[in-house]
C-alpha cells in the first residue's frame, strides 16, 4: 500500500482546486477522526468511517476513533485511489479533496440513499411508477459497468450505496473496500447480495454482477430477496441456485440472468434494462390516453 498522500490531492472529477475555509477540518486530532458521542453533524456511518456533514454542505468521511487506525486509512486511501482512476461522471460524487489528516471531502447529497428512499416511499404508501424504478435499475448498472470498465470491482453494491440527487437520478458510493490493480479490498457483499462461494475467493465482476441482480430485486419491489427468512436459509438456498421468484416482474429474466452467472458484463444488463424501460414508458404513456387505466405501479 502507498504512503499517505498529500493534502489537497485533486481528483479527476474536481474542478475546483480553491479550499473553502468554512470546509477545514474540525477534528482536534491531528488524524481524521470523528468521535461519534461528539458529533452531532454525523449523517451515516461506513466499515471503515463515519460520514460528517461540514458547514459549507459538502461532507467528510472520517476514520473511527475506536478502530485500527491504519486498517481504516488504507480504506480511506483506497477510496480516494479509485477517485482518482475514475473521470468525472453524473454516477459519481464530486471528490472535494483528500488527506490522511483530513478525511475524504465530497459532495453531499441530502436525498441520502436509495435503501431509504424505497422504505419510505412504501412506509408511506408512495407511488413509484415502474418507469421511475427501470431509470434507477439502469442508473445502478451504468454505475458498475462506469468501475468495471476502469478496472475496479465495487464489492458491496447494494441500494444503501446508491444515492440519490437532486434529479432522482443515482450515484454510487463506498469504495473503501473496492478491488482494483491486483489489490484485493477489505469489503464483502451482505447475504442477500453475496455470490455463493468461499469467503477466500476474491470478488470479480461475476460477483458485483450478481449483487446487482439483487439491487434490481430491491429496486423493483422495495424489499432485499427472501425478506422474510434469516440469514442461514438465504445461505443455504442460494448455493441451491434458489432464489426469489421474478417472473410477474419488470426485468424480471434480467435479475434472474445477474444470480445464475448467465450475464457477462454490466453494459450487457444496462442495455436491456434500457429495452425494459422504452417498453415501460410507452404502456405508461397508453395507459395515461384517454379510456384507459392508470400507469401500472408496484407497490
Amino acid at each position: 500500500m502507498p504512503p499517505a498522500l498529500e493534502l489537497h490531492h485533486q481528483a479527476p472529477n474536481n474542478t475546483s482546486s480553491t479550499k473553502d475555509p468554512s470546509c477545514s477540518s474540525s477534528c482536534s486530532s491531528v488524524r481524521a477522526r470523528i468521535d461519534l458521542i461528539s458529533r452531532k453533524n454525523v449523517v451515516s456511518a461506513g466499515s471503515s468511517g463515519l460520514i460528517e456533514r461540514l458547514p459549507c454542505g459538502n461532507v467528510r468521511k472520517c476514520i473511527y476513533s475506536d478502530r485500527d487506525y491504519e486498517a481504516c486509512l488504507r480504506d480511506l486511501e483506497r477510496e480516494f485511489r479509485v477517485y482518482q482512476k475514475l473521470p468525472q461522471h453524473d454516477r459519481l460524487l464530486q471528490l472535494i479533496r483528500y488527506s490522511p489528516e483530513e478525511g475524504l471531502v465530497l459532495q453531499y447529497m441530502p436525498r441520502g440513499s436509495l435503501r431509504e428512499h424505497l422504505r419510505e416511499a412504501a412506509a408511506a404508501a408512495t407511488t413509484i411508477t415502474i418507469p421511475e424504478r427501470l431509470q434507477w435499475a439502469c442508473d445502478a448498472a451504468e454505475s458498475l459497468h462506469l468501475l468495471h470498465s476502469h478496472g475496479i470491482i465495487h464489492s458491496d453494491l447494494k441500494p444503501e450505496n446508491l444515492l440519490l440527487d437532486s434529479n432522482s437520478r443515482l450515484k454510487i458510493i463506498d469504495f473503501s473496500g473496492s478491488s482494483f490493480d491486483g489489490i484485493v479490498g477489505s469489503a464483502i457483499e451482505s447475504t442477500r447480495f453475496f455470490l455463493p462461494r468461499p469467503l477466500k475467493e476474491p470478488p470479480t465482476a461475476r460477483t458485483d454482477l450478481f449483487a446487482l441482480g439483487s439491487t434490481i430485486y430491491e429496486i423493483v419491489t422495495s424489499r432485499q430477496p427472501y425478506d422474510d427468512l434469516s440469514d442461514d436459509e438465504v445461505e443455504a438456498r442460494y448455493s441451491q441456485q434458489i432464489f426469489p421468484s421474478v417472473r410477474e416482474f419488470p426485468c424480471g429474466q434480467v435479475i434472474m440472468d445477474c444470480w445464475r452467472c448467465e450475464i457477462q458484463t454490466a453494459e450487457e444488463v444496462m442495455m436491456r434494462l434500457k429495452v425494459e424501460m422504452e417498453s415501460a414508458l410507452k404502456a405508461s404513456d397508453l395507459a395515461c390516453s384517454p379510456r384507459t387505466a392508470p400507469p401500472t405501479t408496484l407497490p
